[in-house]
């Protein structure tokens, strides 16, 4: 049997998941010790993947090893993945391959270059917020961070300190996690008005991705494009001081930032109903 491009990316999300189940290494695990996954076992989809003889499948698995071996240590370190969009560059024939890259080797390239990149800086900016004031906390934090230059921004605990005027908080971590727990509620709390809910959260019933935001298509004035900013430098601080945001974003938004281009398909994630319109045309 032939195998297609298909089993390639399910094998690697099939060890994807053996890794995140049971902690093995999918760069040192023995190709020999690969087990089938059971119908009960996850995603449906791994039924496919019984059909393929299991040597024939560890066989595989070894070159997806190889490949994702060199590709991690020999490779990555040296590419600019920033020209993903570039036709025939070798960064935009990576990202082609992004489903047949185990995910460990993938976390362990971005730990590598978050580290090469962190800031030396003891000194971290101060961001000085009232709750008081009629401004959100998120226009007060855009304002200020907008003067702090990005390379401040590049701490491994912390970005920025916060001090909330009036309040007796003790410590750093406290304050900071509060701030940008802050930052968040701003932006899906309609405030602003750049984030959305998605169409499905009004349709009901069995539409998928209901707590989800979109971005407002006509948010393009300067206080938009700062906030956006805003956005963008939450990301990267979330990145590096491994904080998740309490973000909860459409999924084809998150396909847009890391290059993915959408099918129609997708519209269903964020409009059920548009899709189906659309289907029944």
């Amino acid at each position: 049997r032939r195998l297609s491009a298909t089993d390639d990316c399910l094998i690697v999300r099939w060890v994807n998941q053996v890794h995140e189940t049971d902690g093995y290494d999918p760069l040192s695990m023995p190709a020999a010790s690969l087990a089938l996954p059971t119908i009960d076992q996850g995603d449906p989809c791994f039924e496919r993947l019984l059909e393929i003889p299991i040597l024939l499948l560890r066989f595989r698995f070894a070159i997806l090893q190889t490949f994702n071996a060199l590709l991690g240590k020999r490779i990555l370190p040296y590419v600019d993945l920033s020209l993903h969009a570039q036709g025939g560059s070798l960064a935009s024939r990576i990202s082609s391959l992004r489903d047949r890259i185990f995910f460990d080797v993938k976390a362990s390239f971005i730990a590598s270059a978050l580290s090469h990149t962190r800031s030396l800086h003891t000194d971290l900016p101060l961001v000085v917020l009232d709750r008081r004031s009629p401004r959100s906390v998120l226009l007060q934090m855009s304002a200020q961070l907008a003067l702090v230059p990005p390379s401040r921004l590049k701490g491994h605990e912390m970005a920025f300190r916060v001090q909330f005027t009036g309040e007796g908080a003790e410590g750093d971590n406290g304050p900071y996690r509060e701030c940008i727990s802050a930052a968040c509620c701003d932006l899906e709390s309609g405030a602003t008005g750049l984030l959305l809910p998605c169409p499905n959260a009004a349709s009901g019933g069995s539409a998928p991705f209901q707590h989800t935001y979109i971005i407002r298509h006509s948010a393009a004035s300067p206080s938009d494009m700062e906030i956006f900013a805003l956005m963008g430098r939450l990301l990267g601080v979330a990145m590096r001081t491994k904080l998740p945001l309490e973000l909860h974003l459409s999924p084809l938004l998150w396909m847009r930032l890391v290059g993915q281009k959408p099918s129609s398909s997708h519209l269903g994630m964020f409009d059920a109903h548009a899709h189906r319109a659309l289907s029944d045309i």
